[in-house]
């Protein structure tokens, strides 16, 4: 299994953007506002595995979190009115998940180019799935079944150094993903209502992601600038209210989004303590994306105020970029 860690990677992605994240089988169950509850929870114990768990003790329970997280995932196909409930344990144990996932990563001769594979890869299982909708048992086993790959041990291979800080990019991760999780929370609805063709915006996404693998060879930075200066785009696009401007909104914005995972990734990959890294990391990334759909919820039907306050975090994201650089 580990010979093929773009899969396990993809199995992993496929069933966040499947389920927890808002995904399309929990709301063809009538379930709404998954993210809100598995979000804080997931959040949590990523940063508490991040800066406590010692690394022995986390490849010891790394593999009852992944079966746990494949149970709960069914589990909610049986008890769909206690999802609320089951949701946070799910975002407990979906960070043992997500750190496992990533960390197998470190197993491949070319750790980020199959970071590359495994998200487009996800993504494009998300796609079929929107060609086969509902939400029976059968779609809840699809989304749980290939986790089961991530049972084996977290391995420690390719240990590399890096003379970075760990906390050097994390700051400008968090204000980005605060700017995604505002625009996504506003745009989304808009998206739904104006779609011209269903799916067409996750092309967009894994266009940037090997955008982005090709830019990673000249200078990483380039990634952050695409994905803030695209936010940016998104957030003009939006603001102009017709049809095909929020689907543009919405293409830019998955692109944004494309060349930002990916240099996360990139930069967690550099780390010589992978259990740390990714989990302050993928608790940064999810942090922000809670915030902003906090903070957009709040401003309600107020579509200035979400275009002012975006592009206020935004220009603070390439402030913070001019301080780090």
């Amino acid at each position: 299994m580990q010979k093929l860690p773009y899969l396990t990677f993809a199995a992993f992605v496929f069933w966040l953007l499947a389920i927890p994240m808002e995904g399309p089988i929990l709301s063809a169950a009538g379930i709404a506002d998954s993210a809100w509850f598995f979000l804080p929870a997931h959040v949590l114990s990523l940063t508490l595995i991040g800066l406590y768990l010692p690394p022995r003790h986390f490849r010891s329970l790394a593999p009852s979190g992944v079966a746990l997280t494949a149970v709960l995932t069914l589990g909610i196909s049986f008890r769909p009115d206690f999802a609320h409930y089951l949701l946070p344990l799910l975002g407990i144990c979906g960070a043992f998940t997500a750190i496992a996932a990533c960390m197998t990563l470190r197993t491949a001769n070319r750790p980020i180019f199959c970071a590359a594979i495994g998200l487009s890869t996800g993504n494009l299982g998300l796609l079929l799935l929107g060609l086969w909708s509902g939400a029976t048992f059968w779609h809840f086993l699809v989304t749980a079944l290939p986790l089961l790959l991530l049972l084996h041990r977290p391995t420690e291979a390719h240990n590399s150094s890096n003379t970075e800080k760990l906390w050097h990019y994390l700051p400008l991760i968090l204000i980005f993903h605060i700017s995604s999780g505002l625009m996504y929370g506003f745009l989304f609805p808009a998206y739904q209502q104006a779609v011209a063709l269903p799916g067409l915006e996750l092309f967009f996404y894994i266009f940037a992601v090997f955008g982005a693998l090709w830019l990673a060879r000249h200078h990483r930075d380039l990634l952050l600038i695409c994905g803030i200066i695209l936010n940016m785009t998104a957030f003009a696009l939006l603001q102009m209210g017709n049809v095909t401007t929020v689907n543009l909104s919405m293409y830019a914005m998955q692109a944004g989004a494309g060349f930002v995972d990916l240099f996360l990734l990139l930069f967690l990959l550099k780390f010589p303590k992978p259990v740390r890294a990714f989990g302050l990391g993928l608790a940064t990334l999810c942090l922000g994306i809670f915030s902003g759909q906090f903070i957009s919820q709040q401003l309600g039907d107020l579509p200035q105020g979400v275009a002012m306050v975006g592009n206020l975090v935004l220009n603070l994201s390439l402030l913070s970029l001019y301080f780090i650089g």
